[in-house]
């Protein structure tokens, strides 16, 4: 964690990557262990309990830093990052990794101001919450999470049609138990969604399998999306990879999936694993069931 002298001076223990603090930022600290919101928050030894009180605490477009502790865990909720520019950085590996679980019929943690980034928290279901994360404002950096859902919530993370230039890095979607839809719902009306990018992500639903699709759009695609170099396990018979409804979508949307492998958990068709819509692919291969090994997707059309 940041170790604060006095005069301002900051050391960063190297622990992973660590962020860069701009000049003038403010820094929080949280901790579910003895941490308290009566707090000031600005040292290690005195942090806060929640992260919601701390975002409430930051200035906008200010760079300013919430550093969630190891081994902090949170039932929360929701937790609104409404202040545009700020980043909350957790700390720690494995179940150290800070957890944050969902509590009733919300969603756990709602972006809803610009230029944000989320590192290296673990998200767990709970019954009757609707999503881990839900994408509302643009800029959105999501890297090095874990996001697990069960029988609830159904979809991990939700897109609305403000969720332009969302950049998803190096994620883990675990399905817990038998009931996930997708990892990646787009909202009705979010095919005006561009410019976004989902890259080296791991998305395990075995032994449960997921019931829909990976990526979903009910209705409109969203445009300008890369999926790239993801591993899917664990998909059931009638699930796909992608499924952005090209038949019936008003926008069809374009972008690409490239270097991609998934596997059904069941003996499955291969030219069903996905609907792209209007999407391209390179290099995606498929496994239709245990022990086969994967084949590049067949042409689908004549060019």
């Amino acid at each position: 964690m940041p170790t604060r002298f006095t005069h301002g001076i900051q050391a960063y223990p190297m622990i992973g990557a660590s962020p860069d603090v701009p000049p003038g930022a403010n820094v929080f600290f949280v901790d579910s262990v003895g941490g308290s919101n009566n707090a000031a928050g600005t040292e290690p030894d005195t942090p806060l309990a929640t992260i919601d009180y701390a975002i409430g605490l930051c200035t906008a477009t200010n760079g300013d830093h919430i550093f969630v502790l190891p081994g902090h865990a949170e039932t929360a909720t929701t937790i609104t990052m409404d202040v545009a520019g700020v980043t909350i950085w957790g700390y720690g590996y494995g179940r150290a990794r800070p957890a944050i679980t969902g509590s009733g019929a919300n969603d756990t943690i709602t972006v809803t101001a610009a230029n944000c980034r989320i590192h290296n928290l673990r998200l767990i279901g709970a019954a009757s919450v609707t999503a881990l994360l839900n994408v509302a404002s643009t800029d959105l950096y999501v890297d090095d999470c874990v996001f697990e859902h069960g029988a609830a919530p159904t979809e991990a993370v939700t897109l609305a049609t403000a969720g332009n230039r969302f950049y998803f890095d190096n994620c883990k979607f675990l399905g817990t138990a038998n009931g996930p839809d997708s990892a990646f719902f787009f909202e009705v009306g979010s095919g005006t969604v561009t410019d976004w990018h989902v890259r080296d992500c791991q998305f395990n639903y075995l032994p449960n399998g997921l019931d829909r699709a990976v990526f979903v759009a009910t209705v409109d695609g969203p445009t300008g999306g890369i999926i790239q170099r993801c591993v899917v396990l664990g998909l059931d018979v009638e699930a796909r990879f992608i499924d952005f409804l090209s038949s019936s979508g008003t926008n069809a949307g374009e972008g690409m999936i490239i270097d991609a492998v998934a596997q059904a958990r069941l003996a499955a068709t291969i030219t069903d694993f996905y609907d792209l819509g209007a999407y391209g692919t390179a290099r995606v291969y498929f496994s239709d069931g245990p022990n086969r090994g994967a084949l590049v997707h067949p042409t689908t059309s004549a060019t």
